[in-house]
């Protein structure tokens, strides 16, 4: 398998598993003590379909969460690929992932869920588009 078509199976790989992590984000109950969950399941689907698309450039994926934000933004915000919007709302969502995962006193509301859960479908759909123009 060349290179190219090793990284289309990557990026593939990663928009699958992407799908099954905003499936267990939206199979969550609506309590307020699972929205940390929520949140963490969602972060962690964008971020799958943001190394898909890092697949679809290079080889390497960056190993810390933040080294894939911004080798994402060099990649695609920068170069207008992707709407700027969508690195705020990134950034935004990594913090709020971490809070959620890691403060106990972190306070989640609905507004911040659905700002993650918009960030996953965006990532989701672009991630399927990069996927169609590279076959």
């Amino acid at each position: 398998m060349n290179k190219d078509s090793l990284q289309l199976k990557e990026a593939k790989d990663y928009l699958k598993l992407a799908k099954v992590y905003h499936d267990i984000a939206k199979c969550r109950d609506n309590k307020k003590e699972h929205w940390r969950g929520v949140v963490d399941a969602d972060y962690n689907s964008a971020e799958l379909c943001i190394k898909g698309l890092l697949k679809l450039k290079m080889l390497e994926i960056p190993s810390s969460h933040g080294g894939v934000v911004r080798k994402f933004s060099q990649y695609y915000i920068l170069t207008g690929i992707v709407a700027k919007k969508y690195g705020r709302i990134l950034n935004k969502s990594l913090r709020l992932r971490n809070l959620a995962r890691y403060e106990c006193s972190a306070d989640i509301d609905e507004r911040e869920i659905k700002d993650v859960n918009g960030l996953t479908k965006a990532m989701i759909k672009i991630l399927e588009i990069g996927i169609s123009k590279a076959v």
